[in-house]
């Protein structure tokens, strides 16, 4: 044990010996705490980077061009110059994908997730799905992996991969609904209006959703995404194309003929069957007539046979041209049999190169400057020893306007079923949590805040929950009183197990304690209706007591104890002045209740007290006590210990010996504004059993008999106890005995004539200006 001593007494010396060093290091590790902190780190940096508004907007744009962009320059049909601009377009966007892929990668916490993150891989397949659009890229990629070459196996894929892009780049929507949504505030402050206070705290609110609100989103929209990419990649691969007139089996029929015949074939194709052809043209202008007869027909509203017959006539007329039309084959550019060029075939302004040395035709630098190589339909034979070439621009363009629309059919489609979704969501289970969460929140800040449930019409088990917390907490605060405030904020605001008996706080105060008289007789004569009658009296000391800024503390039968506590800014004269004139008005309700008249009316309570009203005593003490909980976790009662809270009870029950209703201590009567203090008077100066402390006694009267003056029968009253208090007993009593000949029934005078009659209304040779009340 010496050793051990020994020891601890050589550590404090250590210690004592070299202070500088520990100020020196805790001074060190300070610093270089304020330097991690102020000195975010390159992670750091690069997440802020990320979240910018610039980059966010660098990045939505990127976006809408991904999803849009080469559907639009499809449809418009953009020149070979502009085509090359959009490929490295194209290629700046795959960058930046790939960048911001990357970024988030090594940024975002959770983004990656192990490999189990939705939106990194859907973020890296948005990214690849640009390759295509990038041909430098695209084009030895398919080299290498044997793509491409025919009519069919290429569109396919290229199908496949748009609709895979449109259904990856889809997740990307809900940015810019909320671009948009945070935008919202600042166009309109722009365009100079304002938003309402409220208006903004709204959608400040909008834009911080609950954790389960957020969670909840995102996994619909992460399904809802899979879906629609999956609908959109299974229809592109299961959608039929028809054969075309002229492709791989007429390419080789057309191999097995020769001269005139070969040539008749090639010239009736290019001047009549294809897209731009004599056949075509012809058909479309009888179009155009047939469809301004039919609408002069409809118009003169003819209803005989003939008419319906010609009508009936002149529809199918225009259903067959319409079908000639839009089968007609595209217009034939190039024509290559058994490795000979058919010149005929030729569009005389395109220029073709040789053939190339695996026998495919390539595009000559000057026929770059007509067609673009995706306007170009390529069919060869199954030998390769033949080829045709086809200008599909209008096959392309129609492609570009549909898979337009598609895309923003997909849009619409996420947007709108995410916010219907999300909406649903938000009402049925979403919205009643976060209300629920709320009055979690706000018991745990203020306990004593009132609680609402909003308006609520449905019967949804949501509702009745939330409907049931708020009634479980709004009897919490009414069984946990002020006192168990804190208890409740402390246990709703921790996460553990339920806590009640936390230690106690040291407040001051204002102590009132008032009692029932007589509630034994009213009790055995009242039997279940005195429930009725302490009630209606609790009812009146409650509420008055709430109305001056205090708390209901006890119920104790016939008896209730009341706090009140100043709050921030609250100036004790107020909180005095508020007590007293809280008992002053439980004194008048009590007078004045109907209902408290017809109770006590009751015939065996009349016979046993005859003329029986309800009739209590008052008591106000100011000081301090421990505020806290009481008892043990099977019970506790939330109270204020301390003598302070003892001495207001001792106060009303002093009330009976002292013959009025209200006793206040000098500690409290000194609190009160003077024109509170105008309507109290002393009446006695004593210590109390168990104190030899001597505290000043007031009364605050609130019935006089008629005909007094309460303010000249005070001073008159004063000065009697001033001589009382001084040792001149002689000049008292004569005045005592003008107050009673004024106010015959006032008790507080015939006390002291009492008390100073015992020795003859002589003072005692030890009389320090005080008494002993001897009496509890």
């Amino acid at each position: 044990m010496q050793d051990e001593q020994q020891n601890e007494v050589e550590v404090a010396e250590e210690v004592e010996t070299s202070p500088t060093e520990v100020e020196t290091s805790a001074k060190e590790t300070e610093v270089a705490e304020e330097i991690e902190v102020s000195e975010p780190t390159f992670i750091n940096k690069m997440e802020a980077f990320v979240d910018t508004k610039l980059f966010q907007g660098l990045m939505l744009v990127t976006t809408i061009y991904a999803l849009i962009g080469t559907d639009i320059a499809a449809w418009v049909g953009i020149s070979q110059a502009s085509y090359h601009v959009l490929h490295w377009i194209s290629f700046i966007a795959l960058i930046l994908f790939f960048v911001e892929w990357f970024l988030q990668w090594i940024c975002k916490d959770g983004y990656f997730d192990g490999g189990k993150g939705f939106f990194f891989w859907l973020d890296f397949i948005a990214a690849l799905s640009l390759i295509p659009d990038v041909p430098w890229i695209a084009e030895p990629l398919a080299a290498a992996m044997g793509l491409g070459g025919g009519a069919g196996g290429g569109l396919a894929i290229a199908r496949a991969g748009r609709a895979a892009r449109a259904g990856a780049r889809a997740g990307r929507i809900a940015r810019i609904f909320k671009l948009l949504k945070k935008a919202l505030p600042a166009i309109q402050k722009m365009m100079g209006k304002e938003l309402p206070e409220d208006e903004v705290d709204d959608d400040l609110g909008d834009l911080a959703p609950s954790h389960i609100g957020g969670v909840f989103g995102d996994l619909m929209t992460r399904k809802a995404i899979v879906g629609v990419m999956l609908m959109l990649v299974f229809v592109a691969m299961l959608d039929y194309q028809p054969p075309r007139p002229f492709d791989t089996a007429g390419l080789a029929q057309l191999e097995q003929t020769s001269g005139e015949l070969q040539d008749l074939l090639v010239e009736q194709y290019k001047d009549k069957f294809n897209f731009k052809g004599k056949l075509v043209k012809r058909e479309a202008l009888a179009l155009q007539t047939l469809v301004a007869d039919l609408v002069e027909l409809q118009a003169l509203g003819i209803d005989t046979k003939d008419d319906k017959a010609k009508m009936i006539k002149l529809k199918m007329r225009i259903d067959e041209i319409n079908a000639i039309i839009a089968l007609a084959p595209p217009k034939l550019v190039y024509l290559n049999l058994n490795g000979e060029t058919i010149d005929l075939a030729w569009d005389k302004q395109l220029v073709m190169s040789p053939l190339a040395v695996d026998g495919s035709a390539r595009f000559d630098k000057r026929l770059e400057t007509v067609l673009k190589k995706p306007d170009v339909l390529r069919v060869f034979t199954p030998n390769a020893q033949s080829q045709a070439w086809f200008d599909v621009r209008h096959e392309k363009a129609m492609e570009g306007k549909n898979a337009f629309f598609m895309t923003l059919f997909v849009v619409a489609l996420l947007g709108t079923g995410s916010m219907l979704f999300q909406s649903d969501a938000e009402k049925l289970f979403i919205g009643p949590i976060m209300k629920m969460t709320d009055i979690v929140r706000e018991l745990a800040e203020n306990p004593l805040a009132a609680l609402d449930a909003g308006h609520q019409d449905d019967d949804s088990e949501t509702a009745v929950v939330q409907k049931a917390m708020v009634k479980i907490g709004g009897m919490l605060q009414i069984g946990f009183g002020e006192a168990g405030a804190e208890i409740i904020a402390h246990n709703m605001a921790s996460g553990g197990e339920l806590d009640v008996m936390i230690p106690g706080e040291k407040i001051d105060a204002i102590y009132g304690f008032c009692d029932i008289r007589s509630f034994t007789d009213a009790t055995e004569c009242l039997q279940e209706d005195v429930m009725l009658f302490v009630n209606e009296i609790g009812g009146i000391v409650h509420h008055a007591t709430v109305e001056s800024g205090g708390a209901p503390n006890k119920n104790i039968g016939d008896a209730f104890l009341l706090i009140w506590k100043p709050k921030q800014g609250e100036t004790t004269n107020s909180l005095c002045d508020g007590a007293l004139g809280a008992f002053i008005e439980v004194i008048e309700e009590i007078n004045a209740s109907r209902r408290l008249k017809e109770i006590t009316q009751h015939e065996e309570l009349q016979a046993r007290i005859p003329g029986f009203t309800t009739k209590m005593g008052f008591g106000l003490h100011l000081g301090w006590s421990i505020e806290g909980a009481i008892g043990s976790n099977y019970k506790v009662d939330c109270s204020y210990l301390s003598p302070n809270v003892n001495m207001s009870a001792r106060l009303e029950a002093a009330t009976k010996q002292f013959g009025v209703e209200i006793l206040l201590s000098g500690d409290f009567y000194q609190g009160l504004t003077p024109p509170m203090k105008a309507k109290c008077r002393q009446i006695d100066h004593v210590t109390v059993k168990g104190s030899i402390q001597p505290m000043k006694l007031y009364s605050c009267d609130v019935n006089f008999a008629p005909g007094v003056n309460p303010t000249a029968y005070y001073q008159t009253f004063g000065q009697a106890v001033g001589y009382y208090i001084s040792g001149s007993w002689q000049e008292s009593k004569e005045i005592l005995e003008s107050c009673l000949e004024t106010w015959p029934e006032d008790v507080p005078p015939q006390n002291l004539l009492t008390v100073m009659g015992e020795t003859d209304f002589t003072a005692p040779d030890d009389w320090e200006g005080y008494r002993a009340l001897t009496e509890k």
